[in-house]
């Protein structure tokens, strides 16, 4: 975070408030805690309240914490040990703070410990008669019904989640994940949040389908597929149900994800996991993970990401020469992307099956147009053997062919610069 091209890039952030502020609240729904502490006097009576806002990362994430806290100009960085925490809890500071959240709403059920913790924060500094029992007992009431103590999970009706490019980046910051499945070698990227948040993840999903820039027929596939998926994971141990947003369709992550995050600045570590996974991203994208020496290095290179990069981590982890991580920068693709979604492999240039991305568009002979998710479908629609129609359908880059008066086309989804 010391480079020249990011200290640059931060000066542009700084100047760009409005980014800045939806960041830190998509980050804060994320990582932030509210906390009303109760004061004892010598007796072990109640005698006051503060307030406090925190924000704790590792260590490594220090520059991050000192970030926030220029561009915020409130709060102080701590350091303990392995963890740094940015805390504000000076009265002027949290007010300051609280017209930030009141600008822009947290979309996650953090919302309702921000409204908790800010009405006990007017009921205590609004008070004219010093500390009473009963102003006690409702500031009391207000901390032991937020964060683990919370049970009323209702939203103002007046709440909006509202997603932002900004704000999803700092989300991602706090909660995302960016890695490779190892085992079968398959990039993965997800969002876990606890399964009171689903409505976040939903629009999430939403959000992305529209501010994504798919086509017409890559939004068809997207309707009627898994590709972008939300599942829901039980309770474990001592960790809450929760439920799990998750990209793992290579041409989604390479064609389209990618080059989204690419253009916004991470202000954490996680920016290092995405540079990673950007390569490994591409390398799959072209098949070079089918050469044995470039299939090992991206699992080395997968090896040093995520928790395996942090300075307290205890194994030894080695991380790719100069040299290694030149020749997968320069791999070269083992397969070819032909325009109706099927792949070549460049070795023996053969039809790699199982490894389209295409559908299949009808048009009747009332002109009317179906799409389709499969070539069996397709088949079954024109009344011909499956084996028959893909025969028709071989010649690369050709008009639909027409098959009793239908005329039958395959089409790529989920590819670059197609509309």
């Amino acid at each position: 975070m010391t480079d020249n091209n990011n200290i640059q890039t931060k000066i542009d952030f700084k100047q760009n408030l409005f980014y800045f502020y939806t960041w830190f609240v998509g980050f804060s729904d994320a990582e932030s805690n509210f906390s009303i502490v109760p004061k004892q006097d010598n007796k072990g009576d109640v005698n006051r309240f503060t307030f406090m806002f925190a924000i704790g990362l590792h260590l490594d994430d220090l520059d991050a914490l000192n970030y926030i806290q220029s561009q915020l100009n409130i709060g102080v960085v701590r350091v303990l040990k392995d963890e740094c925490k940015y805390v504000i809890t000076k009265k002027e500071d949290i007010e300051k703070l609280m017209s930030i959240f009141d600008r822009f709403n947290l979309n996650t059920t953090k919302h309702l410990d921000y409204l908790d913790f800010k009405k006990a924060f007017n009921l205590y500094f609004s008070r004219e008669n010093g500390l009473t029992e009963e102003l006690k007992k409702q500031i009391l009431y207000l901390k032991d019904s937020m964060n683990k103590k919370r049970t009323n999970f209702d939203m103002p009706i007046d709440h909006n989640i509202i997603i932002t490019k900004s704000w999803l980046l700092g989300l991602i910051e706090g909660e995302g994940s960016f890695q490779l499945w190892r085992n079968d070698l398959v990039a993965v990227f997800s969002l876990v949040l606890t399964e009171r948040q689903l409505p976040v993840l939903e629009k999430i999903k939403e959000f992305l389908f529209n501010d994504l820039d798919f086509d017409l027929y890559s939004k068809f596939k997207l309707n009627s597929s898994s590709a972008i998926t939300i599942n829901h994971q039980k309770a474990r141990k001592n960790s809450k149900a929760s439920v799990l947003f998750i990209i793992k369709n290579i041409y989604i992550l390479n064609n389209y994800l990618v080059p989204y995050l690419e253009n916004m600045t991470f202000i954490t570590k996680k920016g290092k996991d995405f540079k990673d996974f950007k390569l490994i991203c591409n390398l799959l994208y072209n098949g070079a993970h089918k050469n044995d020496e470039i299939k090992s290095l991206i699992l080395k290179l997968s090896n040093t990401m995520n928790n395996f990069r942090l300075s307290t981590n205890p194994e030894q982890v080695e991380s790719l020469n100069s040299t290694e991580k030149s020749l997968l920068v320069n791999a070269s693709p083992l397969v070819k992307h032909l325009d109706d979604g099927r792949q070549i492999d460049l070795r023996t240039d053969k039809i790699i099956h199982q490894h389209s991305s295409s559908i299949y568009k009808v048009i009747k002979p009332n002109k009317d147009m179906v799409l389709l998710k499969t070539l069996f479908e397709a088949a079954d629609i024109v009344d011909v053997d499956i084996r028959t129609l893909s025969k028709l359908l071989t010649v690369v880059d050709s008009d639909a062919v027409e098959v009793k008066g239908n005329l039958v086309k395959r089409i790529a989804v989920f590819f670059k610069n197609k509309k």
